[in-house]
């Protein structure tokens, strides 16, 4: 029996282009490990501009303005909404065709389709893509949770506690395909970095971790924050940085790969830092503050090394340490933790609980 999916991106800019930020890493992962274990069909709602390709069903477009990005606000703002929102749009397709789907999946950090939920007949579920980043969302993520704590999940447990739920016991985290990461036995002598580029990411830290060991650094990702891009770019001009912005994902698996260590230096809690993941399956150690799930996916002394005093000093100081950990070693060790199969499993895992059974969604 085939197992109809459909799937919500991120509403806040069109997919591919970089500034969906994780989702887009998380929803072709998924289309992947769905397509590799599973009969299924899925369609993928994503806004008008996306590029991304989808062999198990239909990419459906939706037109109108995308939506404001829930980090770009402070805690206690309202939610904003334009009167083409993008989210709208989703959701009003959604409504109209969900009798054509076993389940909707919403990936989406937006305040609408998680108090829509049980407005559907079809069970819509929620995979949440970041930590708590204002009062509404934090409200109403944690009402549906409470009401229906099947239907939403988190990537790692930091991630469900910055939102005030602390009984959540079965994080998704993700599932990538190891061996589509090159694999560098003696990459250059460079640092890297991938993330938005916006203030939440900590990106001055990055570089004074480059400025104190030396070395120069790549950055990766697209500029969420112009001004905070030009900020750096002027206070660490005696810093060899090369700001490679958005790449393309085989790029950018190049580009992450040869480095001698990533660096992940956020001021907000990661809800689990995938660019770090994607390091690690590279072979690639990677050092990082102790912010939200990034512990969780960062295996301390296995496959990088977790710093709980978040400064650029303590980073710079792993720098030796983690030239001495075994690359054959630490790609081995992440790709048996978050390969495709693993996450495919916890996928079916947590499906099953609202009873869509996994031999239904397994070969």
């Amino acid at each position: 029996m085939i197992t109809k999916i459909l799937v919500v991106s991120s509403s806040v800019a069109p997919v591919g282009e970089g500034g969906a930020g994780g989702v887009d890493v998380t929803l072709t992962s998924f289309l992947a490990c769905m397509a590799q274990f599973c009969n299924c069909k899925i369609d993928i709602l994503v806004p008008d501009g996306s590029t991304i390709k989808n062999e198990t069903g239909k990419v459906i477009f939706s037109s109108g303005t995308c939506s404001i990005p829930a980090q770009n606000l402070e805690y206690n703002d309202k939610i904003l909404l334009y009167e083409d929102d993008v989210s709208l749009s989703f959701m009003e397709l959604c409504y109209k065709v969900q009798s054509d789907y076993d389940l909707i999946l919403n990936l989406s950090y937006d305040y609408m389709p998680f108090y829509l939920t049980d407005f559907f007949d079809t069970p819509m579920f929620h995979l949440v893509s970041m930590g708590r980043t204002s009062r509404p969302m934090s409200y109403i993520i944690k009402k549906v949770y409470n009401q229906s704590p099947n239907r939403i999940a988190f990537h790692s447990f930091a991630q469900a506690r910055s939102f005030g739920i602390s009984d959540f016991q079965n994080p998704l985290y993700v599932g990538l395909q190891s061996r589509k990461y090159t694999f560098y036995d003696k990459p250059v002598e460079s640092l890297v970095t991938a993330s938005r580029i916006a203030p939440e990411k900590g990106l001055e830290d990055a570089l004074e971790v480059a400025r104190l060991l030396k070395l120069p650094i790549k950055i990766m990702g697209a500029a969420d924050d112009d001004a905070y891009l030009q900020y750096l770019m002027h206070r660490y001009q005696d810093v060899e940085a090369k700001w490679l912005g958005f790449l393309e994902h085989d790029d950018f698996i190049r580009q992450i790969g040869n480095a001698r260590m990533a660096i992940a230096t956020p001021k907000w809690e990661e809800a689990m830092g995938i660019a770090n993941i994607e390091a690690t399956l590279s072979g690639v150690p990677v050092a990082a503050y102790d912010r939200g799930g990034i512990k969780e996916v960062i295996f301390h002394g296995k496959t990088g090394f977790i710093s709980r005093d978040a400064s650029p000093v303590s980073i710079a100081n792993y720098y030796h340490e983690a030239l001495g950990l075994d690359r054959n070693s630490i790609k081995e060790f992440a790709g048996k933790k978050l390969s495709l199969e693993s996450f495919f499993g916890r996928l079916c895992c947590w499906f099953s609980k609202e009873g869509i059974q996994m031999e239904t969604l397994c070969r």
